[in-house]
């Protein structure tokens, strides 16, 4: 599902007015802690210079802010039903639904239901800092990023296992073969993969229609690192 740059975006940000300055790349997302929010926590399970993948744990009935990336695309995977919307509409997505937005298009994640969840956000390039919100229920700063960071181990054993549910990183230099199953989605992050005769995209999360059995140097060679994000709720 597709969410573009438009018209009332293009005017929210003119009429917000902001300057931007470099963002610093380095910072925050190679400490690989977990940062509080005042809709959960969040951590970075994988970064390069190319992207990031973070995990989101929205807390029952909170939201993010409705905000924008300037210079990003985002790609949102969530675990459960989930409330989404820009700036014109809201939608109920479905579990497991790969959400692509583009940059400066204003977006907002919203957990109506009784439950945490879990949502996977791929960063496209890995910025941090690129950040603009427009409306926030917690009075933040429009630009500034959340420094505080859980420590405690209640948490880390909360990241472990949201990890070792959902997230496997396959390295083709260690394997011979791999099995994806239905509905996994596939994030490939260098060398090849093909399935189905057909090539899976770099930095482009791809849902797959069924169980695949892969062999190397057929599907796949010894430079293929690719994360692999099951959703089986």
């Amino acid at each position: 599902m597709l969410f573009k740059n438009k018209s009332i975006d293009e005017k929210v940000i003119k009429n917000i007015g902001l300057n931007f300055s470099k963002s610093n790349t380095n910072y925050i997302h190679k400490i690989k802690k977990v940062i509080k929010k005042p809709w959960g926590y969040e951590y970075c399970y994988f970064s390069n210079k190319k992207l990031a993948l973070w995990v989101l744990t929205l807390k029952s009935k909170q939201s993010t802010s409705m905000h924008a990336h300037l210079k990003k695309k985002t790609f949102l995977i969530n675990t459960k039903s989930i409330t989404f919307s820009d700036l014109n509409n809201r939608y109920k997505i479905k579990p497991n639904t790969i959400l692509k937005i583009d940059k400066k298009t204003f977006h907002q994640s919203l957990n109506l239901s009784n439950k945490d969840i879990i949502i996977f956000e791929i960063e496209i390039p890995n910025d941090k800092l690129d950040l603009l919100r427009f409306k926030d229920k917690y009075s933040r700063d429009k630009t500034l990023y959340e420094k505080k960071i859980i420590r405690n181990n209640r948490i880390e054993g909360l990241r472990k296992k949201i990890n070792k549910k959902y997230l496997d990183i396959f390295l083709g230099r260690k394997k011979n073969k791999a099995k994806i199953n239905k509905n996994d989605i596939v994030l490939l992050l260098n060398g090849k993969l093909v399935i189905n005769k057909k090539r899976i995209p770099l930095y482009t999360p791809t849902k797959m229609r069924k169980n695949y059995d892969l062999i190397k140097y057929l599907n796949f060679d010894h430079l293929t690192n690719f994360i692999s994000i099951k959703i089986n709720d």
